[in-house]
C-alpha cells in the first residue's frame, strides 16, 4: 500500500523477456580491456528493450521482483507424472536478478541504489511453454520501505 498522499496508486510495470534467462557473467579482461560476455550483454539489452516496450519509466523508489520461468522437461513430466519437478539445468537466480538490474538501469531507475527491495525466484512451468523471465517493477517510497523492514523483522521475530 502507498502511503503517499500525493500519489496513492504506485505505477507498477510487468513484462516477459522471452527465451532462457541468463546471469549475468564476470567480465573476461584481455589485453585490450575487460567486457562482459555477448550472451549476458544481450540479455541485459533484451530486458532494456522489453521494459522500454512495456512502457517502464524512471522511478525514484522501487521494488523489483524477478520470476525465472522454466519448463520442466517432457521426459521428466512422463515418467514422473504425480511427483512435482524441477528442470536438470537452473540458472543461479542471483546472477539472472543482476542481469535484470543492470539491464534495468537507466530506463527504471537511474541507479540500481533506487531498487529498495525485490524477490527472485524459479516457476515451473508445462513443458509446452516456452521459458522466460518474467519482471515486475513497482513504484515504492520510504514508507513503504520502513513498513516493509518491520514486516521482515517481526517475521524474523516468529521463527
Amino acid at each position: 500500500t502507498m502511503e503517499n498522499p500525493m500519489n496513492p496508486e504506485p505505477r507498477k510495470y510487468r513484462f516477459k523477456i522471452p527465451g532462457r534467462p541468463v546471469g549475468k557473467q564476470s567480465a573476461i579482461v584481455t589485453k585490450s580491456g575487460a567486457h562482459i560476455p555477448d550472451k549476458s550483454r544481450s540479455f541485459m539489452g533484451m530486458v532494456r528493450l522489453f521494459a522500454r516496450d512495456a512502457g517502464v519509466e524512471i522511478l525514484n523508489r522501487c521494488q523489483v521482483d524477478v520470476y525465472i520461468c522454466l519448463p520442466v522437461g517432457l521426459k521428466e513430466y512422463k515418467t514422473k507424472p504425480n511427483v512435482e519437478l524441477e528442470p536438470m539445468v537452473r540458472p543461479d537466480e542471483d546472477n539472472v536478478r543482476k542481469a535484470v538490474k543492470d539491464g534495468l538501469q537507466g530506463v527504471a531507475y537511474i541507479n540500481d541504489k533506487h531498487v529498495l527491495w525485490g524477490k527472485t525466484g524459479y516457476r515451473f512451468i508445462d513443458h509446452n511453454l516456452p521459458p522466460c523471465t518474467e519482471i515486475v517493477i513497482t513504484e515504492r517510497h520510504w514508507t513503504d520501505y520502513r513498513s516493509h523492514q518491520k514486516e521482515e523483522i517481526n517475521r524474523e521475530d516468529n521463527c
